[in-house]
């Protein structure tokens, strides 16, 4: 919402939790962006997929993939992953400026899952490093592995590349 309400002309918003799905739907609808922000159900990952994931209610926490986070009371449900080269291709997008992603600790996977993208567009960066003890080593890593031309921020919870 707040990258379309600053001028953003398309949003691809994933979500493959299907009751936040129907609550990010409503969202867009409420604000009247359903021109601008497309929701896509499917969550990024480093490949195609299927996975078990757990709906987390209340306040115990935000939802995750079962297999990179055990033991998180909620309810079971299974969910279609993809990564965002496979998606780009099959959608037919040419080019992404930014990526934004808070997605439970499954940066990584997103940042294997985007190589060819991030070679070729160059996208700024924007990402969730308080999931996984050694997230910012890590996904710096990657990151530099695919393009060294990249540089760096971080503050205590976020990682931004340009």
């Amino acid at each position: 919402l707040l990258a379309a309400k600053k001028g953003t002309k398309k949003v691809f918003a994933f979500e493959p939790n299907p009751n936040t799905y129907q609550l990010l739907r409503k969202n867009i609808s409420l604000n009247q962006f359903t021109d601008i922000i497309i929701p896509q159900e499917i969550g990024l990952f480093s490949k195609k997929c299927k996975t078990d994931f757990i709906q987390t209610t209340g306040n115990i926490g935000s939802s995750r993939i079962l297999n990179i986070n055990k033991n998180i009371p909620g309810e079971k449900c299974e969910i279609n992953l993809i990564s965002l080269d496979e998606w780009m291709d099959t959608c037919h997008i040419e080019s992404i400026d930014f990526i934004k992603a808070d997605i439970e600790g499954a940066e990584r996977q997103l940042i294997e899952g985007a190589k060819k993208t991030i070679e070729k567009n160059h996208p700024r960066l924007a990402l969730c490093t308080y999931h996984l003890p050694d997230d910012r080593e890590v996904l710096t890593k990657k990151i530099l592995e695919i393009d060294p031309t990249y540089k760096f921020s971080y503050t205590k919870m976020k990682l931004f590349a340009w």
